[in-house]
């Protein structure tokens, strides 16, 4: 899934990781994952909401990552309490190499399935 693409390569966090990836409309999806784990693990389901709402089902600490819009890094400065940590935009964006370690590190566990059956999942 994309948001443990995005995940990844802040792992292990010494806190809880919320990743976010923009999906129009001013709505993000999103998780939260584990801290202290060296692989995603996630913690929630996927969610489909605007940075308020999601904002309003955590606690802190948490470190976010993701595709967040300028307005909505500056909203999270100015409303979300302390601490929490914003990983840089530089460092938000999907990488295909990440996909490609998580997919290898699958395969070599014999986690394969048929491609024939994969199907996408719509968050509403």
């Amino acid at each position: 899934p994309t948001l443990d693409v995005v995940a990844y390569p802040h792992l292990p966090s010494t806190v809880p990781l919320c990743t976010l990836v923009a999906a129009g409309r001013g709505r993000y999806c999103w998780t939260t994952y584990a801290a202290e784990t060296p692989r995603p693990q996630r913690t929630r389901e996927w969610g489909l909401q605007r940075l308020p709402e999601i904002l309003s089902e955590l606690t802190p600490p948490v470190f976010f990552a993701g595709e967040l819009s300028a307005g909505d890094r500056k909203l999270l400065a100015e409303t979300w309490p302390q601490p929490h940590s914003v990983c840089p935009p530089a460092l938000a964006v999907r990488r295909g190499g990440v996909l490609a370690e998580l997919a290898w590190e699958r395969w070599q566990r014999g986690e394969t399935v048929d491609a024939a059956t994969l199907t996408p999942i719509y968050l509403s």
